[in-house]
């Protein structure tokens, strides 16, 4: 493979979705990683990973010597660090790094509307504006779908056999799996060219509550089901009201959550990126693959 990407700095590498993208990259065998982690962080990697301490909060020089020698920069930040975003990627344009992987992973933020309703929408949507003038490409995928059906996100338990559907249950969305998350970092870098300064838009499946139900049906047995209904704009209402009047953390946090499973129920909200022609699937090499199989992962 000829890939002016080849020396890669992984920033954020043992949250919820950065082992993902480290597993993927180290499995590819393309690249030569680095990754950078806080002094004070107890992560473990695995043992033939190269691995940089900072100190906490990243400072600007430090970073800027930290990156310095590196092709690409992938950031991928939890909510609560993501105030250094934009520090980070000036730091890396300092270094001489050709490439930035941002933070964009898992919701869209190009939508104006699921920004006015959901706040890390609108928080990725602040990130992009100040990232525009910046020589930046990333992996855009919606929900995590196998992760979200393994806490119960979707609000569907097979083991009480209960279900809460959200209108109808037919708005169909896109979910990406983390696996698909980190093998679009690695179509990124081995894609330089096509994937400057682009969004990229992947999907793992298309689904709609219905049809997740019917999934976890099948993999947990039909009978004795017990099928509630829910509407969005009423949950929207509650939960907007949950974050302006809740002062205790896991309140306004359940509602963060529910104005995150609120955007995929409309047409408004873009959730379907497959409907919109946006995929870049192919040109990642990221395989779509069954809701079934998804489901069955998760379950089995």
């Amino acid at each position: 493979m000829a890939n002016s990407l080849r020396k890669v700095a992984i920033v954020g590498a043992s949250g919820h979705l950065g082992p993902f993208i480290l597993k993927a990259l180290q499995q590819s065998q393309d690249f030569a990683i680095t990754v950078i982690t806080r002094k004070n962080s107890s992560a473990v990697f695995p043992s033939d990973t190269r691995v940089v301490r900072v100190t906490d909060g990243y400072p600007d020089d430090e970073m800027i010597e930290v990156f310095r020698g590196h092709d690409a920069v992938i950031l991928s930040l939890g909510f609560a660090a993501e105030n250094r975003h934009g520090a980070l990627a000036r730091a890396s344009i300092k270094a001489g790094v050709k490439r930035l992987v941002a933070s964009g992973y898992g919701v869209d933020a190009t939508n104006k509307e699921a920004a006015k309703v959901f706040p890390v929408a609108a928080t990725k949507a602040a990130m992009l504006e100040d990232l525009k003038s910046l020589e930046t490409s990333g992996g855009r995928g919606r929900i995590f779908p196998a992760a979200c059906i393994q806490v119960g996100f979707f609000g569907i338990d097979p083991a009480k056999k209960t279900a809460s559907i959200w209108d109808d249950g037919n708005a169909r969305f896109t979910a990406t799996t983390r696996d698909a998350i980190g093998k679009s970092v690695v179509g990124v870098l081995r894609h330089p060219d096509e994937t400057a300064n682009r969004i990229m838009h992947i999907s793992s499946t298309e689904l709609s509550m219905n049809e997740l139900l019917a999934a976890e049906q099948k993999v947990s047995g039909e009978d004795g089901w017990q099928v509630s209904h829910v509407n969005t704009e009423e949950e929207i209402a509650k939960a907007q009201n949950t974050l302006a009047t809740q002062t205790e953390f896991m309140p306004k946090m359940n509602a963060v959550g529910r104005l995150g499973l609120a955007v995929n129920m409309k047409d408004s909200f873009g959730a379907n990126f497959k409907a919109l022609g946006l995929l870049d699937n192919e040109s990642l090499e990221v395989p779509q693959e069954s809701l079934e199989d998804v489901v069955r992962r998760v379950r089995e």
